[in-house]
């Protein structure tokens, strides 16, 4: 039974050491059976004849097929690495929740980012605002992102959650390179936002809806998948953040407006906003000495996903990053790219290991910078950086 083998292979994922989506199984033999297996399985998934649409027979192919398809872009020159999302409902459109109905009420939004400036005493870019905001996902406020994630696996997770058993629910993905093409900002939630570097997510901040241009798969909900799921991952994938909750919940209450020059109008929210709730527990947090490692791991396993790939043509793995997406990730994040390196800082100091690989990323990051600088440009003006 497939359904069978592709729960074979996913045991056998969990069981041996990854980098992004290459498994470093040090027994060959064994490492080329379940490669030959994945291949097997994904290939048996239907597709529709005329659309980008695959029906899986269960979450467990669903799974093995993602995890094939993102293996298969980061094994061979491609369009960049897919990113992955997942929703209960395949009707749904593929569209952030603020473009989803005409003439939504910013004044929430607007309230929130002021007081978050506020209490962070930063000046609002168009950076720093898209933090903010990405900080405001899941707490109820409408918001112009979207959450995609690097894992196929989390993927799986979201779109199962609160469905009914076996009903039919839905993956999405797309490559980084195409998300780019169609003008997106990619965004990072702060480092204090546990739940979503856990989640190994990214935000794209688009108006339009994506389902026309985005591959998919649908397959039913399984409870016995959910849970093996979960002990795969080996911690929660939602973890509560209760001030950011109630901060969220102070800006959805908000009536406005907002304050005007020539007052300062981020001072006179935040004021408002820790008068009700009391200051963010992470301004005392962030300054604990080993508060930014979790973060740097996920951080660095997220750019696994999304820029390793293999440049050996034998069967060897000899893995290497692409320089897109880390150049766009840093240009598009620079407070998150700060807050990394003052956590490596600490680290150096006080013989922290984070994780090996995550020298690689910033030698990469460096290696990226020269080779931007040499080809004279910008990383958006060619894909060139791809090779």
């Amino acid at each position: 039974m497939p359904t069978d083998q592709a729960r074979e292979y996913l045991d056998y994922y969990a069981s041996v050491p990854r980098r992004g989506p290459f498994l470093l199984d040090p027994d060959a033999v064994r490492a080329q059976q379940f490669a030959n297996l994945a291949e097997s399985l994904a290939s048996a998934v239907p597709r529709d004849a005329e659309e980008l649409i695959w029906h899986a027979p269960s979450a467990w192919d669903a799974g093995v097929f993602l995890l094939w398809t993102t293996r298969f872009f980061a094994e061979y020159e491609s369009p960049g690495a897919p990113i992955f999302r997942g929703q209960r409902d395949p009707n749904w459109p593929v569209v952030s929740s603020i473009y989803r109905t005409a003439n939504a009420n910013r004044t929430p939004l607007d309230a929130f980012c002021g007081a978050m400036a506020g209490v962070t005493w930063e000046e609002v870019t168009d950076a720093s605002r898209a933090t903010y905001i990405a900080s405001a996902q899941h707490y109820g406020l409408e918001t112009s992102l979207l959450d995609f994630t690097t894992d196929p696996l989390i993927a799986i997770y979201f779109a199962s959650l609160g469905a009914t058993e076996g009903s039919q629910v839905v993956v999405y993905w797309l490559s980084f390179n195409l998300a780019l093409s169609l003008g997106v900002s990619l965004v990072l939630a702060p480092p204090w936002v546990r739940r979503h570097h856990i989640q190994r997510g990214l935000f794209l901040d688009i108006e339009l809806d994506l389902k026309p241009v985005c591959y998919r798969i649908l397959f039913p909900v399984s409870a016995e998948f959910q849970t093996w799921l979960g002990n795969y991952l080996q911690s929660e994938v939602l973890p509560e953040n209760d001030w950011l909750a109630r901060a969220c919940a102070w800006a959805r209450a908000y009536e406005g407006p907002i304050p005007a020059p020539p007052e300062d109008a981020n001072a006179i929210l935040a004021k408002q906003l820790t008068d009700k709730i009391g200051p963010p527990p992470f301004m005392v947090q962030s300054i604990e000495p080993n508060a930014g490692v979790h973060t740097v791991r996920q951080f660095e396993d997220l750019c696994n996903w999304l820029s390793l790939h293999n440049k050996s043509e034998s069967e060897s793995i000899q893995l290497r990053h692409r320089c897109l997406p880390l150049l766009v990730l840093r240009e598009s994040n620079p407070g998150f790219f700060l807050a990394l390196r003052g956590a490596q800082a600490w680290m150096t100091k006080n013989n922290v290991s984070a994780l090996p690989q995550y020298n690689d990323l910033l030698s990469a990051i460096e290696r990226c910078d020269q080779e931007n600088q040499e080809k004279g440009g910008k990383w958006s003006s060619s894909l060139q950086l791809e090779k």
